[in-house]
């Protein structure tokens, strides 16, 4: 491998943890948790980051009894209908939410009725049961290693070399492990969604609730993929035939990484796609061949097996390169807060894996090829052998990257406080806004009085996001109360990095009720006016 080559597949692994930043997260619940009414409300409204499907809801009586809950899904906006009013009491309702990358969230909020409920955070409540994730993700991992490696030694007999004995039991192997594995991957995948024991597989709502996802849908091609590469290597002689068949395997192998998961969410979803599809089909040419080319080195045409295996794999890791790149493009973030997290820590974690695995392809590079084209029998014997220990361990290196990108599931990445709290853990405020055709959520964190930040979400009635052109809001109070008077303070937003219109902050002297007026510019120059209440 070459020291450009090496370069391009640095800047490559830099880039492609970007799109993990997609993760759904809650964003307002209406009413925030911890709400004390009158009465209950029709429905309890929430409100993420991107758009979800329901997996699972239940409200929490004041009785001790549960009920099952239904909900309306607007895009965003997840709207879960009221149970029976059973009078006063704390009513919390727990929920689990599947995104369009195919993650699942839980959480849970609470309100009560004529007294103060105990408190529900919003949040994930993965870690009831955190074997469940990890077990999803290992044999979602080893499914795909058994498609990469039957797929990856196709495409290694049809351009670079015939595969030997041991190469051909490999493939063996892992096109007959592909099925298989990939039927666990769905059933555990299915179990993380729904939350459900190991015993609830004999059951069919996991395996309808991950098949009715991209993901799940989209592991049934690992085997198939892998079941044509097999083919194409072991039944047909070679030439056009073979090349052809091999290119058919790798089309569903990319397919089956690129039409799910964070590329495939936003409002690029198809360039997204395109981008993930080039990527991991580069991917697979490269980690899939390397264990036949362990094997390759061995033999008398281990040196040309080599040379041809780089010219090769140059291509893909450019493809690499720039699909990364490309993805980076269409999902920007913010890394200020990476330091101390749990997503920081993994990005560093992978970061140390591609560094080894830089060394050891510099090393291959500038030491040991030359030392394998020259010199005498014993000095190629050990070049032959040291060789082959750096290809392997570029092989684990690359499956402990290949894990590490898998659990980034497992954590958000660093984003703002939780619904209803602010950075120091006060209580932070919920206000909705009304008008003709618009809608305005608001997050005002702290509680007033003293200095606030008002974060606004508009969209229609519907539920679905408004991209306004400008966004104000005039606040009043009532008259009578000290050091107040109508017009007291108007708050300009601007776009923040999230979806959200962030404000500056802004004094207000005491904690309410205060009458805002929302005043939205919309693109086709129209100004629509919402209205409504915020405070005790």
């Amino acid at each position: 491998m070459s020291i450009g080559l090496a370069i391009l597949l640095f800047l490559l692994l830099i880039a492609t943890p970007a799109p993990c930043l997609a993760h759904a997260s809650l964003e307002s619940s209406a009413p925030p948790p911890g709400t004390v009414l009158a009465a209950l409300p029709e429905a309890v409204e929430l409100r993420f980051s991107e758009p979800v499907t329901a997996l699972t809801l239940l409200w929490h009586l004041p009785d001790g009894r549960q009920l099952e809950g239904s909900a309306e899904e607007q895009g965003r906006l997840l709207r879960i209908a009221a149970p029976p009013d059973l009078g006063t009491g704390g009513y919390t309702i727990s929920w689990r939410v599947v995104s369009a990358d195919g993650h699942p969230i839980s959480g849970a909020t609470g309100l009560a009725v004529g007294a103060e409920p105990a408190t529900a955070e919003a949040g994930d409540a993965a870690a009831e049961r955190p074997w469940l994730a990890a077990a999803a993700i290992g044999t979602r991992l080893a499914a795909m290693l058994a498609m990469i490696l039957a797929v990856g030694a196709g495409l290694f007999a049809a351009h670079v070399a015939p595969p030997r004995p041991v190469a051909r039991a490999i493939l063996r192997r892992a096109a007959r492990w592909a099925a298989p594995l990939a039927l666990l991957a769905i059933g555990a995948y299915g179990l993380d969604l729904l939350h459900l024991p190991p015993a609830a597989l004999a059951s069919l709502p996991p395996w309808q609730a991950a098949l009715g996802q991209p993901r799940g849908a989209a592991m049934l091609l690992m085997p198939l993929a892998a079941a044509v590469s097999a083919m194409a290597v072991l039944a047909v002689t070679g030439g056009p035939p073979r090349r052809a068949a091999v290119w058919l395997a790798l089309a569903m192998a990319a397919a089956s990484l690129a039409i799910s998961g964070h590329a495939a969410t936003g409002a690029q979803a198809g360039a997204g796609r395109v981008l993930m599809l080039g990527h991991a089909a580069a991917l697979i040419l490269w980690i899939g061949g390397l264990p036949c080319l362990l094997v390759a080195v061995a033999g008398r045409r281990g040196l040309g097996a080599l040379r041809r295996f780089s010219a090769v794999a140059l291509p893909a890791v450019i493809l690499l390169s720039g699909s990364g790149f490309g993805m980076v493009l269409l999902r920007v973030t913010e890394w200020q807060a990476l330091a101390g997290s749990s997503w920081g820590r993994l990005l560093a974690a992978k970061l140390v894996l591609v560094a080894v695995m830089l060394v050891l392809a510099l090393a291959n590079r500038l030491m040991l090829m030359p030392a394998l084209a020259g010199g005498t029998s014993a000095t190629r014997r050990r070049a032959v052998g040291r060789l082959r220990r750096s290809i392997a361990a570029e092989i684990a290196l690359g499956v402990a990257v290949l894990l590490v990108a898998l659990c980034f599931r497992l954590t958000p990445p660093p984003a703002a406080a939780p619904i209803g709290q602010d950075a120091a853990g006060t209580r932070a405020g919920y206000a909705r806004l009304e008008g003709d055709g618009a809608v305005l959520d608001l997050d005002i964190r702290p509680m007033p009085p003293g200095r606030v930040t008002v974060v606004a979400y508009p969209g229609d009635p519907n539920g679905e996001p408004l991209q306004p052109r400008s966004l104000r809001l005039i606040l009043s109070a009532d008259a009578g109360m000290p050091g107040t008077g109508q017009g007291l303070a108007e708050v300009t937003f601007w776009p923040g990095p999230e979806g959200g219109w962030r404000s500056a902050p802004v004094d207000l002297p005491h904690a309410g009720p205060w009458q805002i007026e929302a005043r939205i510019g919309l693109g086709d120059g129209r100004e629509v006016i919402a209205t409504g209440e915020f405070g005790p």
